[in-house]
């Protein structure tokens, strides 16, 4: 028989992890009910941490980068797709004002739109933005900061976009990490509480 060769389209992402050294044993549950209904999974490397009110379930922490420099304004535009969602509690990582999402749309291939109640000052391109427990004209205080991160991509949805409850998945606890590679964007108070167990190349 002659040699049959199959071509496929498809696409790579960078590598996350150079390197797990410890795992959590048995894995994580991740909480999907904070999770926008029209994302399908969440991918390797994202940073959870565990809920503050239920042992055993994790929330992701939420990230967000600006795609520009932009003027303070009620819309904005974030590197999509974000993991935000219409009610929660956004603000400028090292800013001083957070709001309420009122509006989400992803505007285009890699890029969501956000609506504000209140502005949240002025963006340089690349600015981190982050989750917040509550709107609050003060300083912000990132919500939800990160202890570990998934180790594999792990679907969130099915196919016609039905919730699964809290699922699984492996967790990295202590490695070495390619920050190139990481599919959310992560604020140096996050590498910060991470750099004990994480190296960040």
């Amino acid at each position: 028989m002659g040699l049959q060769v199959t071509t496929a389209e498809g696409s790579t992402k960078p590598p996350v992890f150079a390197i797990i050294h410890d795992d959590i044993v048995g894995g994580i549950t991740l909480i999907t009910a904070q999770i926008p209904t029209d994302v399908t999974k969440i991918y390797e490397g994202a940073p959870v941490v565990e809920s503050a009110n239920t042992s055993g379930l994790y929330n992701i922490s939420k990230r967000a980068k600006s795609t520009s420099t932009q003027t303070a304004a009620t819309s904005i535009t974030v590197v999509g797709p974000t993991l935000f969602q219409v009610g929660d509690f956004i603000g400028k990582y090292g800013g001083s004002t957070s709001s309420t999402i009122t509006v989400l749309t992803r505007t285009a291939a890699g890029t969501d739109t956000i609506v504000t109640t209140d502005d949240l000052g002025a963006l340089a391109t690349a600015t981190i933005l982050v989750e917040l427990a509550a709107a609050a004209t003060a300083a912000v205080v990132a919500q939800h900061l990160p202890t570990a991160m998934t180790r594999a991509c792990v679907n969130v949805r099915t196919c016609d976009l039905t919730t699964i409850d809290n699922v699984l998945v492996g967790a990295a606890y202590r490695a070495s990490v390619f920050t190139d590679g990481l599919p959310y964007p992560l604020t140096a108070g996050d590498k910060t509480a991470l750099t004990a167990r994480f190296s960040f190349q």
